[in-house]
């Protein structure tokens, strides 16, 4: 009698792909996209983040914009710290001068 144990594959002769994706749902972090593919999956991470799972912060690529500066907080999740008179997640929204007399 042939025992066959299969990895990520089901069926009696291991023809049938597992679909990691729907199985487990949080198989990637950070807002991550599942993809699966023949006997394992894939995380498309979303801005900012890279590694098997999307789990690391990453500011290696220009995140912030209007000369902000990528940090990663203590959460392991990237953050802007914005130049004067910018806020917003990427230092995109510019704050209204105000003069004083």
């Amino acid at each position: 009698m042939l025992i066959v144990f299969c990895a990520d594959v089901s069926g009696i002769q291991c023809e049938v792909d597992v679909n990691e994706c729907e199985m487990n749902t949080s198989l990637c972090d950070n807002d991550a996209v599942c993809v699966n593919q023949p006997g394992t999956y894939l995380c498309n991470c979303s801005m900012g983040y890279v590694g098997r799972h999307c789990d690391t912060a990453n500011c290696s690529v220009d995140l912030c914009v209007n000369n902000g500066t990528c940090h990663v907080d203590n959460g392991g999740r990237w953050l802007c710290e914005c130049s004067e008179f910018y806020i917003g997640i990427v230092s995109i929204t510019i704050l209204p001068l105000q003069y004083y007399y």
